[in-house]
């Protein structure tokens, strides 16, 4: 049960005030998300990736979320873990 109290969330630190906040994103399980931090680091962003769950199992699908919408995209295959993704620009 671990793995439903993982969701997507943004926490939004204003560096004058030194305050946070929370939105959250998706309720949707996911973990080890990953963006282009090299485009994206300390800017918006549209797309996080990360690990989701397959028929109740964590850590079985890749996920695409689409934090403009709230669409998601997953692949899985029956044969594959999908631990921490790694992000990479245009392979």
């Amino acid at each position: 049960d671990w793995f439903n109290t993982c969701l997507l969330t943004r926490i939004t630190v204003d560096l004058k005030s030194g305050k946070t906040s929370q939105e959250r994103i998706s309720d949707q399980p996911f973990e080890f998300p990953q963006l282009n931090y090299k485009k994206h680091n300390a800017h918006e962003y549209r797309y996080v990736y990360g690990s989701g769950e397959r028929e109740g199992m964590p850590l079985y699908s890749l996920v695409k979320f689409d934090t403009k919408n709230g669409d998601v995209k997953s692949w899985s295959d029956e044969h594959c873990l999908m631990v921490e993704a790694i992000f990479i620009e245009k392979p």
